[in-house]
């Protein structure tokens, strides 16, 4: 999340880092370079260490240079997409080299579950928001608005019983920093949203690009690849080991 104001705010990382390193698979790289926000408004967040800070939210603006393996199946040049940590920033106008790694094996920032990955049930959630309602956040400010409070809110609340029980204006306990809630967004919109959430959508194929200290990003790759993405890069064994 990109803050608004201009005043530096520490963040207690080791909240959000606390736990062990774990290990995801690489399935390729991606040189990124944020350009800026668009189809954005501002939203305050409770969540991801923050308590009431306002800033962006909408769609990330970045380009694509150099790849390797999977994130040669990301398009190259200007490319939508949606932050997925909120503690940490981009940088704009400089090039930095992200691992591309499958939406499960993403690191879920979430302090309920310190140093774990988001899974396969967020990420199917995450695939099939997308895939239902990206056209309309890309076209309109506000939706876009809502779109970032449902990724934040599947990331960031532990994972409910059914959809029906996701609600951006509740949630999160300042007290133990667990879960995710914000104000200044069309809650309404982004509730129908979540609660619409059945599987039964398109559900889009969506990869991951991270970074140990830059803001994670969700993407989405060119079409002919989502069989690919589907099977979870099959045949791409690279390990890491986050700290």
């Amino acid at each position: 999340m990109k803050r608004a104001t201009t005043m530096a705010v520490a963040v207690a990382m080791s909240l959000v880092l606390a736990g062990g390193a774990m290990a995801d698979t690489i399935l390729g790289t991606a040189v990124v370079t944020y350009t800026g926000n668009y189809t954005d408004g501002m939203i305050t967040v409770y969540g991801g260490a923050f308590n009431g800070v306002t800033g962006y939210g909408g769609i990330y603006q970045i380009t694509k240079g150099a790849s390797t393996g999977a994130g040669d199946n990301i398009p190259s040049g200007s490319i939508d997409s949606f932050c997925i940590e909120l503690p940490q920033a981009p940088q704009q106008g400089v090039a930095v080299a992200y691992d591309v790694i499958a939406v499960n094996e993403a690191p879920n920032p979430g302090t309920y579950v310190p140093g774990g990955e988001i899974g396969a049930a967020k990420a199917l959630y995450l695939r099939e928001l997308w895939g239902r309602h990206y056209a309309e956040a890309a076209a309109n400010a506000s939706k876009a608005e809502a779109f970032s409070a449902c990724v934040w809110e599947i990331i960031y609340e532990p994972l409910p019983a059914n959809p029906s029980l996701w609600d951006v204006t509740t949630g999160y306990n300042s007290g133990t920093q667990v879960g995710f809630a914000a104000t200044n967004v069309d809650t309404a919109t982004a509730n129908s949203w979540l609660h619409g959430l059945d599987g039964t959508g398109p559900m889009a194929g969506l990869l991951a690009l991270t970074h140990d200290s830059k803001q994670d990003f969700l993407v989405t790759p060119e079409p002919a690849t989502l069989a690919f993405v589907a099977l979870g890069g099959v045949g791409m064994l690279l390990r890491r080991r986050r700290r």
